[in-house]
């Protein structure tokens, strides 16, 4: 049965959770055909060729997703749920734009 206001129910059942992994493909051609039109989002620098030839790519997607991905075209690493430390979580105390010929970045406030 559709939705009534068009919306999908996809966001009406429960996610599985976010984890970061990192996939390794032989070719570029394998990299393409395992992110093209899948909910990953690629981090860092991006896919990359390694030294050793192959091309790596550090992703962000639901579990679900992850599982889903051909295990004949790539190794994928999922890495352990983690939680943030306590001391990344915390932001800065001082004034960033203090000093002298400090470059305006961000929500900071110049004084």
């Amino acid at each position: 049965m559709a939705d009534p206001k068009g919306k999908s129910t996809e966001s009406k059942t429960p996610s599985s959770p976010l984890r970061r992994a990192m996939i390794t493909t032989k070719t570029a051609q394998d990299m393409t055909r395992l992110l093209e039109e899948r909910e990953i989002e690629t981090v860092g620098r991006g896919p990359r060729q390694a030294p050793d030839g192959t091309f790596i790519a550090n992703v962000i997607a639901k579990k679900a997703v992850l599982d889903d991905l051909s295990a004949d075209l790539a190794t994928i690493e999922i890495q352990p749920e983690s939680k943030i430390p306590a001391e990344e979580k915390k932001s800065a105390s001082g004034n960033r734009y203090k000093e002298e010929g400090a470059i305006p970045r961000g929500l900071g406030r110049k004084e």
